[in-house]
This record gives C-alpha cells, sequence and structure tokens, in this order.
C-alpha cells in the first residue's frame, strides 16, 4: 500500500487578513462560533477555518458575517487593503488580550518581555488583585479594560490585604471562574515558583487549564509561555462563552 503525502498550502496575506478582520468584528460584538456558524448554515469548526485563514472565506460568507456583525463592507475592506499593503510580521496575527494576575512588579516585567518577544501587538492587562481579576472576565471594570481577555495568567500566591500571601486566594479565584458561566470558557493559566504535586493537582481540579512554573532560567520559561499562548489562541477551537447583555460595549 502506498502513501500519499500532503502539504497545506500556505495561506495567502488576503487570507490571513480577511479571517482575522472577521475574528475582530465577531469578538466586537461578543457573538459565538455557533451563532456565527449558524447565520451561515456551517459548523463552528467552519467559521474557525475560515478565521484562521485554514480555508477561503467565499464572498457571500463575508457579506453575510459582516451584516450580522453590523460591520461596513467598505470599512472591512479598505482594512484588509492597508494591512495586505503594509505586510507588518504581526498582522498575521489577531490582536490577542492576556491578564496577568501577579503581585509581583518583577516577576510582571518578566512576563511581558517574554510575552512582547514574541509580538509586540499583544495587549497586556495587569492586576494584583484576584477580585480585580474578575470584575475584568466579567466586563464590570471598563475603567481597566473594556477588553475581554483571551487568557488569565494567574499567580496562585496572591496577598489578601494585610495578610501573607497564601496559595489558597489564587485557587478561590480558580473556583470562581469555574463556577461562572459567563468566564468559565476563558483559559486560566497557573504561573507559580512551586512545583508541589499536591498544588499541582489542586490547580486542576478547581479548573485551571495549564501549569507553568517560573523557572529561573528565562529562555525556558519564555519557551513555555509562548508556546502556551500560541497554544490557546492560535491553535485549539475552545468552546464559546456566553456573554451578559450588558457586557463589553458593542461597536457599530
Amino acid at each position: 500500500m502506498t502513501t500519499k503525502k500532503t502539504q497545506m498550502k500556505t495561506p495567502s496575506l488576503v487570507d490571513v487578513f480577511v479571517g482575522r478582520q472577521l475574528r475582530e468584528n465577531r469578538d466586537k460584538r461578543g457573538l459565538t462560533l455557533e451563532a456565527a456558524g449558524k447565520s451561515l448554515g456551517v459548523s463552528p469548526q467552519q467559521v474557525h477555518k475560515y478565521e484562521h485563514a485554514h480555508s477561503r472565506v467565499p464572498f457571500t460568507a463575508v457579506f453575510n458575517l459582516l451584516d450580522l456583525y453590523g460591520a461596513a463592507l467598505g470599512s472591512f475592506i479598505d482594512n484588509v487593503q492597508k494591512a495586505c499593503a503594509s505586510k507588518e510580521p504581526c498582522s498575521c496575527r489577531r490582536h490577542v488580550t492576556l491578564l496577568i494576575v501577579e503581585d509581583n512588579p518583577d516577576d510582571v516585567k518578566l512576563v511581558c518581555e517574554a510575552l512582547h518577544s514574541f509580538d509586540e501587538s499583544i495587549n497586556i492587562v495587569t492586576t494584583s488583585s484576584t477580585r480585580q481579576m474578575l470584575s475584568i472576565l466579567r466586563g464590570e471594570a471598563p475603567h481597566i479594560s473594556d477588553v475581554r481577555p483571551d487568557i488569565v495568567l494567574l499567580d496562585l500566591c496572591i496577598p489578601q490585604k494585610r495578610t501573607r500571601p497564601r496559595q489558597g486566594e489564587g485557587i478561590n479565584a480558580l473556583r470562581a471562574v469555574k463556577q461562572d458561566r459567563y468566564i468559565s470558557t476563558i483559559p486560566v493559566i497557573i504561573l507559580t515558583n512551586s512545583k508541589r504535586g499536591d498544588l499541582v493537582r489542586r490547580a486542576y481540579d478547581n479548573g485551571a487549564w495549564g501549569y507553568i512554573y517560573k523557572s529561573m532560567e528565562f529562555d525556558s520559561f519564555k519557551i513555555s509561555l509562548i508556546g502556551c499562548v500560541k497554544y490557546w489562541t492560535e491553535i485549539v477551537v475552545r468552546p464559546s462563552s456566553v456573554y451578559k447583555p450588558h457586557s463589553y460595549k458593542a461597536v457599530s
């Protein structure tokens, strides 16, 4: 029996930018992959392929999606033309927003440096409070961020006011995200200095999507962190979240 090797064609810049623009417009409206697919009569997986340039988007699909998103066709085409003309390396990725929950300024600086070495366009929001973290995720803190984070990087040892850092605060935050149907599909990745088996187990039991050790070697840490971000933002299809009607302003 002979096997035939097939090679995936590299998507054109136009396909990449069209997909990115469609994803950004869907995010602004707070619509799920399921809602977009239903309007076209295709599966959520097919919409995901359109947005990541794995499949070329038919013009009728572009037209119908823009109508669903309330976006103007003329502006959409202008944005794609400008993006193709600039040919900026980072323009091939959609803009990603990360929320860092960390009370150590040095660690925040380290994480930001690692992320921006991968993509300078990444939007980073920081807080040292798990309570504020939940408000940001629920769209209740527009003065901090009016964009819904794609990923949360959470340090388990977050101190309460006038108390020492304790791992229970991070675990409680994990549990709160897991139990809230409006935000439970946002990946929460643990960043910690501990490799204790019981702590790893508690983190996953309470809803962690990943667990990264803050290695003393910056290069090793950077590779792990970037790999994790790419996995959750570019590779997998995640279950889409249900949005509260008042969460995150709709952009016309």
